[in-house]
């Protein structure tokens, strides 16, 4: 990998909310425009602290050199994803995938015992060919590492054609986040409000944020660490409590 040149423009955080979403999520809407040459795809910028990720040739003449690959780190998809964005993008895939717009072929595991594993996690559709590869390492944290890292490879399913490289925490966080929302506007009672939070890591705060931006609330946030759990309260203006005090409340997400 090697550090972005200037003259790409800026996607995403520089034009607001949405810039990566629209790229490389939007349904359809340009997708020619994205998998084009030239087009597009051919200025995405990663933004600040991110790369493009580019690989010579074998040898002089042999094979084409590969074309640069825009690489999104996890702050750049956050802060060009709202959670009322992520909350429509997971209910569209929802309705995509049962209308059979997408394939989406059983994960594949690669253990790591004792240390944890590997899955592998393929999709098509909207002229894309997408890998997700994630890991679960459970005792990571104890080193100073996320249980989850990897990466979410993106390709054009018409030639094969790497488009870019996104981190898999932030997608990951968003999606887990959104489909709390989406299941509890779709499955939840009418007069549902209030919200229990029993855990408040990553994907915790996620599901808290998602379900606050579709309008649930007030919430109680519980976690085994004390400030975690104040620190999403103070956030949304919500309250900390204790495990039994969620139970009580309408929605209850448990991470």
């Amino acid at each position: 990998a090697r550090p972005q040149p200037g003259a790409h423009a800026r996607l995403g955080v520089g034009g607001g909310r949405g810039g990566v979403a629209q790229e490389l999520l939007d349904r359809g809407r340009d997708r020619g425009g994205l998998l084009g040459r030239g087009g597009p795809a051919a200025q995405l910028d990663p933004g600040p602290g991110g790369a493009l990720l580019s690989v010579a040739a074998h040898a002089p003449g042999s094979v084409s050199a590969v074309p640069e690959l825009p690489v999104f780190d996890q702050e750049t998809v956050l802060s060009a994803i709202s959670p009322g964005e992520a909350i429509e993008r997971v209910r569209e895939g929802f309705v995509e995938y049962a209308g059979g717009e997408w394939t989406m072929p059983p994960k594949v595991y690669l253990d790591a015992y004792p240390n944890g594993d590997f899955r592998a996690m393929p999709a098509k559709g909207a002229g894309l060919a997408i890998l997700k590869w994630v890991t679960s390492f459970p005792r990571n944290p104890q080193a100073g590492l996320p249980v989850v890292m990897g990466m979410i490879c993106v390709s054009s399913s018409s030639d094969g054609e790497p488009l870019a490289l996104v981190d898999v925490r932030s997608v990951t966080a968003l999606r887990t986040g959104a489909v709390a929302a989406v299941a509890s506007l779709a499955l939840a009672r009418d007069d549902a409000a209030s919200v229990g939070i029993v855990g408040c890591g990553l994907h915790g705060t996620w599901a808290a944020r998602c379900l606050a931006a579709a309008e649930y609330g007030p919430g109680i946030c519980f976690d085994p660490d004390p400030e975690a759990a104040g620190a999403l309260a103070g956030e949304l203006g919500w309250e900390a409590g204790s495990r039994e005090d969620v139970t009580r409340l309408d929605e209850e997400v448990t991470r």
